[in-house]
């Protein structure tokens, strides 16, 4: 990650803005008769995590009913953070998980997912500090009760996908397996970087990693973007990241599902009404309003500015967007979300403030953690509204 990022050094400076405390929006002031509307809410929680964390993972643990985060990194101090921390929504406090053992190093932009049948978390890839590379292990790390967790390799690289970082990856239970999608592959001489497209599926009940080869409008190859999952209709949507194909940079901001029973990518949307091309933000899928929401990230395709405030709405079933504008108290990324079940609310914590549009350049770190609600409503035509 030493070499200059295709489209990510433009020095752009704009100094970071904090506004605090509580907002709330709802949308389509000129909504038409029956027209659904969209209404979002952002508030802080109100006790700050015990550390800030850049390019960690996250996970919902549906058996304890709580936010998992692994990983991340401070650049400013001299170790990462391999440790396990806690967030519990009902509480709204933090804690941490005790492991026996040493686990994974590269805690940069790893991948994690949460499996409720094993009540296991699985976590693949991320940068270690100082190394040259990224890493291709796969680890296990078991949440029973009793003696503390230790963590345990699965997979070192052999017979299975390359070694990355800010790859997206779900679990897919129906199916019993881990999807791996993306990444970035390490060093390039010219860009820095290697995007990636390959999908690969992880069997958890043989132990056996296969190379998928889905059908359809597949994304181009691309890093730190984001995935969200909807279990129930066997879909995984992804949005956003950076990458480039020949010297040709790959600015999409359309969304893409990929249906994991029929193996098949359908894009979705393309850019009309979408946000900026970001790298670095989050996106979760709201079941009971059917929508998807994008928070944060860092803008490289706009000149100008380098993040937003703003939460963007993606509607399942017209396939459109809505900006909820300057919602959030600061301009975001690197930072992780969560959808919590239980609540039924959206969980963001971490990231650094967007500083310029440069990937090197760290903004403030964020220790603060959001709570985002979705609702969904029906706004009969009111006068004036047709006009």
């Amino acid at each position: 990650m030493r070499s200059s990022r295709l489209a990510l050094l433009r020095l752009l400076p704009l100094p970071p803005v904090f506004m605090g405390l509580w907002c709330a929006a709802f949308v389509a002031p000129r909504a038409q008769a029956d027209e659904p509307v969209i209404g979002i809410t952002v508030q802080p929680v109100e006790a700050k995590a015990p550390s800030g964390r850049i390019g960690a993972a996250a996970a919902y643990d549906s058996k304890q009913a709580r936010v998992i985060i692994f990983g991340g990194a401070d650049p400013k101090a001299k170790v990462s953070h391999p440790t396990l921390m806690t967030f519990d929504p009902k509480a709204n406090t933090w804690s941490s998980i005790e492991v026996e053992q040493a686990g994974p190093r590269a805690v940069a932009h790893p991948s994690m997912v949460y499996d409720p049948k094993r009540h296991a978390l699985f976590v693949f890839g991320g940068w270690a500090r100082g190394a040259e590379q990224p890493s291709a292990e796969l680890w296990v790390l078991h949440l029973g009760k009793g003696d503390p967790p230790s963590w345990k390799v699965l997979s070192d690289g052999h017979n299975g996908p390359s070694a990355r970082n800010g790859a997206c990856m779900v679990l897919d239970a129906k199916r019993d397996r881990l999807l791996l999608h993306g990444g970035d592959g390490g060093p390039h001489p010219t860009y820095g970087y290697t995007p990636l497209d390959d999908l690969w599926a992880y069997h958890l009940a043989d132990g056996r990693w296969a190379q998928l080869r889905p059908a359809g409008d597949a994304p181009e190859p691309r890093w730190n973007h984001a995935a969200a999952l909807d279990s129930d209709n066997a879909m995984i949507y992804v949005f956003g990241g950076a990458g480039y194909v020949g010297d040709r940079e790959v600015l999409d901001r359309g969304v893409y599902a990929l249906d994991m029973q029929k193996l098949s990518w359908t894009k979705l949307t393309g850019s009309a009404d979408a946000p900026p091309v970001v790298l670095g933000a989050t996106l979760t899928y709201d079941p009971d309003a059917n929508v998807l929401l994008v928070v944060g990230g860092l803008v490289v395709d706009t000149p100008g500015q380098p993040g937003s405030r703003s939460v963007w709405c993606f509607d399942l079933a017209t396939r459109s967007w809505t900006e909820h504008a300057r919602l959030l108290p600061t301009t975001r990324r690197d930072h992780v979300a969560v959808y919590d079940p239980s609540k039924r609310q959206h969980v963001i914590y971490g990231g650094h403030t967007a500083l310029a549009q440069n990937y090197y350049m760290v903004g403030e770190m964020l220790r603060d953690a959001l709570i985002i609600k979705v609702k969904r409503s029906t706004s009969p035509a009111k006068p004036g509204d047709r006009d």
